[in-house]
């Protein structure tokens, strides 16, 4: 869906995280949900519950967007032209 970058300064100006979130779209077709190794809890939740997580103003809006994307129908690659090429 979008790639976010995040970039968290030191109050001496060096970076003290430097994030870059990839957010994808996906659908569960078997297994349970459950959290990796970098998370202390996964959770699957309804639209109207999302306010109930304090999320932040970009991840909700990512979140719409996810949404919009899918109420929008199947996803098609977008036709991309083929460079010209010198066949030198």
């Amino acid at each position: 869906m979008d790639v976010l970058d995040r970039i968290r300064l030191a109050p001496d100006g060096r970076t003290l995280y430097h994030y870059v979130l990839i957010d994808f779209v996906c659908r569960r077709t078997a297994g349970t949900l459950c959290c990796g190794s970098d998370a202390t809890e996964a959770a699957s939740v309804s639209v109207a519950d999302l306010p109930d997580y304090h999320l932040a103003a970009a991840t909700f809006a990512m979140i719409h967007k996810a949404l919009d994307r899918l109420a929008a129908g199947p996803w098609r690659p977008r036709d991309v032209p083929e460079p010209d090429v010198d066949p030198r």
